[in-house]
């Protein structure tokens, strides 16, 4: 079946990012674009400079649609983990 594929990783990715942050952290917005395009670029940009971003299921694209009122824009995030250090020290 035609794009059976791509939905099966895109469910996949979800289920990975969900898993994520239940493991405890947060997304951070890295980059603000007015094209999908120009994201998507910075993302390739970013994951040969950041190795530990190759992973898809680590970004993350949000697009903002502004209706009327305001054009629509793209943004990346980031999973950042939480920082935990030795137990029964305050983290952060």
């Amino acid at each position: 079946m035609p794009g059976q594929r791509k939905r099966k990783r895109s469910r996949e990715r979800e289920l990975r990012r969900a898993e994520a942050v239940l493991a405890g952290g947060h997304w951070e917005r890295v980059f603000h674009a007015p094209t999908a395009a120009e994201c998507r670029e910075y993302a390739a940009r970013l994951a040969e400079e950041r190795p530990e971003l190759a992973d898809p299921a680590l970004l993350r694209f949000d697009m903002f649609c502004g209706r009327l009122e305001h054009p629509t824009t793209y943004a990346l995030s980031v999973f950042v983990p939480d920082a935990a250090g030795p137990p029964g020290t305050p983290a952060g």
